[in-house]
């Protein structure tokens, strides 16, 4: 005796509805967790290494003594916020060398670069 199928179910379209409607909200944050955890700009006593990726990676060094300008940018809602974008400009180029956005304390970081610069100045 050949056995019948008695029932056969699947998941209703209605059960992924909370699926479609929580897509949009959840999507542009991972995207910003992945922005973050991949993004991370280092300040050594001699260069300023840019890392950027999650599963590749780009490494970008500057050398301090390189440095000729770091300029802040911040929007009105950034600068309640606190946070803005870097720009560090080198003398082996005419534009900017290195960008880096949604800084928290621009200003600060911007300040401990040129403080770094204008001491190799010194020496």
């Amino acid at each position: 005796m050949k056995e019948g199928v008695i029932l056969e179910a699947r998941p209703a379209k209605r059960s992924f509805l909370l699926g479609y409607m929580l897509f949009p909200l959840i999507f542009p944050l991972v995207v910003v967790w992945f922005k973050r955890r991949g993004t991370r700009l280092i300040v050594f006593e001699d260069r300023v290494v840019l890392r950027r990726g999650v599963l590749s990676k780009h490494v970008q060094e500057i050398l301090i003594r390189d440095i000729r300008t770091v300029r802040v940018s911040q929007s009105p809602l950034q600068r309640m916020l606190g946070i803005g974008k870097i720009e560090i400009a080198t003398s082996g180029t005419a534009g900017v060398e290195c960008a880096v956005s949604g800084l928290a304390r621009p200003g600060t970081i911007e300040q401990r670069i040129m403080g770094l610069v204008r001491g190799r100045e010194r020496h």
